[in-house]
């Protein structure tokens, strides 16, 4: 990697608002040399418990989620820290944000992969380069593992809601389809056609709908089985069973209670709730299970696996929570195949990074994602192409937090077209 000579010189921390009004942080990065890096962290609904925590302000304003106070001496406390290193030492920068002690009671992850993030990006700003092809060179770094200008991105897009993203719907909180053929903007434009034509089916036939927080549909009094039977026969009938694959994130923790799993009305212990998702799984050919045992629940995890794994993308979320260390036991325990990668669930962009390249090592499928309170920081697609990741999940093509990551995903394939003339 090209080293110039910059420093940090100044950071600001601000509080913003995430897609569902809730307030974040924005943290603006500046070296020495003029560079400013601005990122802003987004909040999930859905929560793997191993995950880095968030600190708020608590108090009355917004329920205890407000971040001014943290916000006004964040600058204060951690500036001193590390104004004067070079702004392209991100591993070093890293390891002062993610210090246990400071990370946990002074600023939170919520903080520390915003400024994380905010200091990739200033560094890219310094030498001149876009931000995919300096966190694919830190990703080297870290990794050793060479990039694929060519590599395939499958997109995974959560057209239907429920669960916690969405009171009211099934108790499945995400319904997929996955396109994976063709160049990025062709995906993407047979993603949003199929979404637009449920829409208007959900018109055509005045069903009850809400829009979720990451903009799926949400189909009103259905069971998970019903939206999955109606998503299929809407593909069926479109003519794109050969081009969009089905996929559900179930977020079983979110039901899982005394060792019983509890779906829309229904208690099953652990052996009926296995053969129930291996039904599921053969009736609607799913391709992908995120989440479908809760995280704590090895057993019936590890059951899906070997009845699953050679023929399904089955993700860790909750499981992993982007943890290298935890990954490191699925891997050992046969777990799952693939792992969803969520940078604020590991407040940094190395650490990140890291489990990442674990993953690869190990033939997992690597998903970079989206969360549930999103901001317009495109920072994940970036991040996606930088590693190589084989899928990502931005939601929808609709709402703009959702839109501006497929679109900056389409202007980079753009830049590989002009300068390779390949696809990514």
């Amino acid at each position: 990697m090209t080293r110039l000579v910059d420093t940090i010189e100044d950071l600001k921390a601000e509080q913003r608002y995430d897609s569902r009004g809730v307030p974040t942080v924005q943290i603006t990065v500046i070296t020495k040399g003029g560079a400013v890096g601005i990122s802003l962290a987004p909040s999930g609904a859905s929560r793997g418990t191993r995950e880095v925590s968030e600190l708020r302000d608590g108090g009355v304003g917004f329920s205890g989620l407000a971040v001014k106070k943290i916000a006004k001496n964040f600058a204060v406390k951690f500036l001193p820290k590390i104004k004067g290193v070079s702004i392209f030492d991100q591993d070093l920068l890293d390891q002062i944000l993610t210090e246990p002690d400071e990370t946990a009671k002074t600023w939170g992850g919520n903080f520390a992969i915003a400024t994380s993030q905010a200091i990739a990006k200033a560094a890219a700003l310094s030498l001149h380069l876009p931000l995919w092809q300096y966190l694919r060179q830190v990703f080297h770094q870290h990794s050793g593992l060479a990039w694929l200008p060519n590599h395939k991105i499958n997109l995974c897009a959560n057209v239907l809601n429920g669960g916690v993203h969405a009171l009211g719907g099934p108790t499945f909180q995400e319904f997929w389809v996955v396109s994976s053929q063709g160049t990025m903007a062709q995906q993407l434009e047979t993603i949003a056609e199929f979404y637009f034509a449920l829409r208007e089916n959900f018109k055509k036939n005045k069903k009850l709908t809400l829009v979720g927080d990451e903009g799926g549909l949400v189909p009103l009094r259905q069971t998970g089985e019903e939206t999955l039977s109606y998503l299929h026969k809407m593909l069926r009938e479109k003519g794109l069973l050969n081009k969009l694959a089905l996929g559900l994130d179930l977020a079983a923790s979110e039901f899982y209670t005394k060792n019983c799993y509890l779906v829309d009305g229904k208690k099953y212990s652990r052996e009926q709730y296995i053969a129930y998702i291996l039904k599921l799984q053969k009736s609607y050919n799913l391709a992908y299970l995120e989440d479908p045992a809760a995280e704590d629940d090895l057993k019936t995890w590890l059951a899906l696996s070997e009845q699953l794994a050679h023929k399904v993308w089955l993700i860790g979320d909750d499981l992993f929570t982007s943890q290298g260390a935890r990954l490191k036991e699925g891997i050992e325990a046969d777990l799952a195949n693939a792992i969803l990668l969520k940078p604020n669930q590991v407040g940094s962009v190395t650490g990140l990074m890291k489990t990442a390249a674990l993953a690869k090592k190990n033939n997992y499928k690597t998903i970079v994602s989206h969360r549930s309170g999103e901001t317009t920081d495109t920072f994940i697609a970036d991040l996606a192409v930088a590693i190589n990741a084989d899928a990502v999940k931005f939601g929808p093509p609709c709402r703009g937090e959702r839109l501006i990551k497929y679109e900056r995903l389409l202007s980079i394939e753009q830049e590989l077209n002009e300068s390779t003339k390949v696809e990514f």
